[in-house]
């Protein structure tokens, strides 16, 4: 086993790339140590975390994404049920399909300052995520990223993003805000109508419980109420 060279709140930080390097580490440390770790992961030669590197790890508290890691891979930290906190190096500009789904006791995430993309279901059935800060570089959300994460309360989309998929906040109930980061060339939220509006075809694509539909709009997305209760 590496010596470890850093401490997280007092507790060492693993430096594994998966799951079996994860639980060797644990049994060759000399000291009994309390579930749940703190595990930082770097990106190797390829840069990349691999698919389903630590899915279904039930031993992770704390995630730390290297800062040579450019792209997480699909369902990476899928179902880590006692991951509470992660923090992400800025280079990474891609999250997989499902790489954080079902981490239902997910309550906080740093995204990266250089991310560009977020994967299908990316953090699907996150149920106890209640807020996010999508930063000024993503470009793609796509379908069901949100689905689910039932105590999600805002949403602000950046100013950067040209494009987003469907069925985002289905079954988001707790959300009562919702809006487009001035100066984006795509989409608005105009009138402060807590939507997501397309702003050259006037299609409402996302709502929540406090929309107000602009009389502007022409038409209304698939998904842009979704699943959602205690509408008026």
């Amino acid at each position: 086993m590496k010596d470890i060279k850093e401490m997280y709140e007092g507790k060492p930080v693993f430096v594994v790339a998966n799951s079996d390097e994860l639980e060797e580490a644990v049994q060759a440390y000399p000291e009994e140590l309390e579930e749940p770790y703190v595990v930082r992961v770097p990106g190797g030669e390829d840069r990349y975390v691999e698919e389903e590197a630590f899915a279904f790890d039930q031993t992770i508290g704390v995630l730390l994404i290297g800062e040579d890691v450019e792209e997480i891979g699909e369902g990476a930290f899928r179902t880590c049920g006692r991951l509470t906190h992660v923090e992400m190096g800025n280079s990474v500009i891609s999250i997989g399909k499902a790489a954080f789904n079902e981490c239902y006791n997910l309550q906080s995430i740093c995204l990266s300052q250089s991310l560009k993309e977020i994967g299908v279901g990316a953090f699907e059935n996150c149920g106890k995520l209640d807020s996010i800060t999508i930063p000024d570089s993503v470009e793609i959300i796509m379908n069901a990223a949100f689905r689910s994460c039932k105590s999600l309360k805002e949403f602000t989309f950046p100013r950067s993003l040209i494009g987003v998929g469907s069925w985002l906040f289905e079954g988001c109930e707790a959300l009562e805000s919702i809006r487009a980061a001035e100066g984006n060339s795509t989409f608005d939220s105009r009138n402060d109508c807590n939507a997501l509006i397309v702003t050259r075809e006037n299609v409402l694509l996302f709502g929540c419980r406090n929309t107000v539909i602009p009389d502007s709009v022409t038409a209304i997305g698939i998904s842009a109420f979704e699943d959602f209760s205690g509408l008026a």
